[in-house]
């Protein structure tokens, strides 16, 4: 359950590909050349679905 939404159900598949997309794109442009890459990620889920992107 993700605290930004309580009790609430948020599933959005289209979401998900969308952030999974904008993460690997900013990673190609400034994660490659030693930068470093900050991704800002509030709600606890987010943080998680990131986190599983990137692995």
């Amino acid at each position: 359950m993700e605290s930004t939404y309580s009790n609430r159900r948020h599933e959005d598949q289209a979401a998900r590909a969308h952030l999974a997309d904008v993460v690997i794109r900013t990673l190609a442009r400034g994660g490659g050349g030693g930068g470093t890459v900050v991704i800002p990620a509030f709600a606890l889920d987010r943080t998680e679905v990131v986190l599983h992107e990137l692995a």
